[in-house]
């Protein structure tokens, strides 16, 4: 426990803190958005839902790390596929279109996770 009381440590141990309260509001936010983009846009063409959903996901993670980037495309990929492409809301897995969303969707959101965490530390006093 004495570990702790290491001079400069305590705050590195409150910046990890806010880091991960931070990133728990974009998570949130971002698994919001892209349930309710899926079940409004559900009877649209897929293309349509897809692209917003992804466009979604880019903006909630700029402000969170890569990995909270990438959870949020596995989000928004389970509610495109359920409710935009099958429209039922049950979550199938037909092919390789599929996995080409997937990738897609946490490939933008884990870029758009790296430029955000770049821009705050180039920004950073």
């Amino acid at each position: 426990m004495e570990s702790w009381k290491e001079p400069g440590r305590e705050m590195r141990w409150e910046a990890a803190l806010e880091r991960l309260e931070s990133a728990a509001w974009s998570l949130a936010g971002g698994a919001l958005c892209a349930f309710v983009i899926a079940v409004v846009l559900k009877n649209m063409p897929w293309p349509v839902g897809f692209v917003i959903a992804a466009a979604s996901v880019v903006g909630w993670s700029l402000a969170a790390p890569p990995v909270v980037g990438a959870v949020l495309g596995v989000v928004a990929w389970a509610f495109v596929t359920g409710f935009d492409v099958v429209g039922s809301g049950d979550l199938v897995v037909r092919g390789p279109w599929d996995l080409a969303r997937l990738l897609a969707l946490v490939g933008a959101g884990t870029v758009a996770g790296a430029v955000g965490t770049r821009m705050r530390r180039t920004s950073a006093p």
